[in-house]
Order: structure tokens, then sequence, then C-alpha cells
């Protein structure tokens, strides 16, 4: 028992090191320390081992449980990045507030009913069942569609069902926009030539009196869902073929990060340059432990770290607690509630925020 004890406090030392790692890697680019941004995707994980380790030294050795318990401390704020701790929002007055919503809607191919491989679209209805039961006043979607038959199609209907009666979108590109108040001066920007995904969205929104500067932004993709899925699903540890797959999701991951740090830095500086109060909604395709999420949500507030509830994962795959989708917002907004919804639409989660401008 002892020398399992003994085995089991070294184990716990290593996981700490690790975790503290994983904390330096918003601050790391990924081309100078590639490892820093793995173990931040893996903070979950991490997580679970520590608090795995708490529990069990407080059963055999109480004083070793503050080793990963104040691990934990330290990193308090990234843990609040996946934990929602708040006890519950309020709706706004509807006049002063905004109901915004952020959602990869999957080209509107229909996930629960079989996702792209089944073709199954959504349904006028179901735009419209969707659309009542939130009411956004403004919706920022990612991967509209690429398709040029469904673009003017799925716009009309939006358009046509709901009250966001002013839209932006292009044939033939993902990121699309709909409104309830006048939308001007439209931006849109796409990394990389032959890119039409991943991109940038901007906008001035004309709420009242005043001018919001809105971003509707979606990250460089990672491309290894379908390689996870095949290892969760037939993967064997033993197989030397499994951990050629582990490897490989490992290298397109480093190579995505290292992108979409560069195309952060980018954002930021856009961030910067805004002279309206600013709401930013997208899919970063990184979770809050990343030098990208860092990067952007500096000067911003997390609407889900101010009025989150619960587990904040965002995207259902085998990949464990991803939250990479987001609202962030500049200081003059007050968070008044912020909502993972849990509509398997889509390979994502929509999020929803009511934000309220402060006079």
């Amino acid at each position: 028992m002892r020398r399992l004890q003994r085995s089991l406090r070294w184990a716990n030392v290593i996981l700490i090191f690790l975790t503290f790692f994983a904390y330096l890697s918003p601050y790391i680019h990924p081309d100078t320390i590639w490892f820093f941004a793995v173990l931040g995707l893996f903070y979950p994980v991490l997580l679970v081992l520590n608090i795995a380790f708490i529990i069990f030294w407080l059963v055999r050795k109480r004083r070793y449980a503050l080793l990963s318990f104040a691990c934990l401390m330290l990193g308090w704020n990234h843990f609040t990045s996946f934990v929602g701790l708040s006890l519950g929002g309020r709706l706004g007055d509807g006049e002063t507030s905004l109901r915004v919503m952020s959602y990869n809607i999957f080209g509107f191919f229909n996930e629960g009913a079989g996702g792209r491989d089944a073709r199954a679209k959504w349904t006028e209805a179901e735009i419209v069942d969707f659309y009542q039961q939130y009411r956004p006043d403004i919706w920022c979607l990612q991967e509209f569609t690429t398709v040029p038959k469904y673009v003017d199609q799925y716009a009309e209907m939006i358009k046509s069902n709901t009250a966001l009666k002013n839209a932006y979108f292009e044939p033939q590109t993902g990121l699309a926009l709909f409104s309830r108040y006048p939308v001007k001066g439209v931006k849109i920007h796409y990394f990389g030539d032959h890119n039409a995904i991943n991109g940038y969205l901007i906008a001035d929104i004309q709420h009242g009196d005043r001018t919001i500067r809105l971003f509707n932004i979606h990250l460089q993709t990672n491309a290894v869902s379908q390689m996870a899925e095949d290892v969760a699903q037939n993967g064997q540890l033993r197989e030397k073929e499994t951990w050629l797959q582990i490897k490989g999701m490992i290298g397109r991951y480093r190579r995505s990060a290292a992108l979409r740090s560069d195309q952060a830095r980018e954002i930021r500086k856009l961030l910067d340059e805004s002279p309206y109060p600013v709401i930013l909604c997208g899919d970063f395709n990184d979770v809050p432990l990343s030098y990208a999420y860092h990067r952007i949500s500096d000067k911003l507030t997390d609407g889900f770290q101010q009025k989150g509830k619960g587990l904040g994962t965002t995207f259902h795959g085998s990949l464990p607690a991803l939250r990479i989708d987001y609202i962030l917002s500049s200081p003059e907004f007050r968070t008044l509630d912020y909502r993972v919804l849990k509509k398997d639409f889509s390979d994502h989660y929509p999020v929803m925020s009511i934000l309220e401008l402060e006079q």
C-alpha cells in the first residue's frame, strides 16, 4: 500500500505540473511551444483527474489533497470558463436589452436527423419554432450554407417568418447576420484565398440612438471531428493504427491552433480600432485555455463567466467538454443572462446572451 501511495503521489505531482503548463497556454503562441496548446485543449480531463486526486487523498491522507486543491484554486478563472456558477439571470425589459444568439448552423443540415450524410435539412416549420422559442434580436450564424440554391431559400425563410428583417449574407460563404435592428457598414473577410468558411463579418447595428459594432467570427477549423469519431468508436489503444490517428489529430490541431492565433491577432487589432461598444459572437474552434481566445477576449467580458450555469460545452462530439462557441462584449454592456441551448440540430449548440447597454 505504501508503494502504491508513493506512486500515486508522484503521479499527482506530474498531473499538477501538466495542469500548470495548461494554464500557460493562453499566453504562448502555439508556434513557440505547441505542447502547451494541446494541454490547454485537454484541460477538462486534467480538471477531472485533479478532482479525483482530491477525493482520493481526502480519504487516505488529507494533507496531500492540498496539492491538487491549491492547483485548482490558482487556476480558478480557467475553471469558471468551463463551469458556470451563476444562480440565474434575468430577461431584461425588451427595450434597452438585446437578445444575441450565435450558432454554427452546420449548413442547416439537421444533425439530429442524421447529419450531412442523410441530407436532412431544416424545414420552415423547424426554423419558425426555433425562433419562437428564443426570439433573438441579433442572430449570428456560422456555416450558414455554401450551397447556392439554399442561400436565398433559407434567408427568405428567416426574414419572412421572424422579426429579423435586416440581413446580410453572401452566396457560397459561411457567415450570415440577421437583425431586428438596422444594419450598416458591413464588412466581410475570409482567411485565405480559397477559404469561404473561416473569417469574420463586421457590422454596425443601430439600437435606438446608440451604435453597436458587431463581430461574427469563425476561426480556423481543426478538421479532426471525423478522426475523433473513428478513434472513439473503433480505436484500440493496443493497435498502432489508433496511435497514428491520435498523432494525426494532434498534428492537425497544432497547425490549426497556430493559424487561429494569427487570425486572433488580426481580429484583436480590429477590436481595438472600434469607435463603438462591441459585441463579438462566433465559433472560435478553440477552448478558453488557448492563445486565440485569450487574445480576442482581452478587454471583453465573457458572458458565460458572468451568467453561465453548469458545463459550458458547445460542441457535442467525441472530444469531451469542448466549449468553442462564445458571445463576448465590451465593458459598456451588462450581461443579464447567458445560456447554452441543448439543441441537436447541428454538431454545435447555440449560445444566447441577454445584454444591456449601460447609459
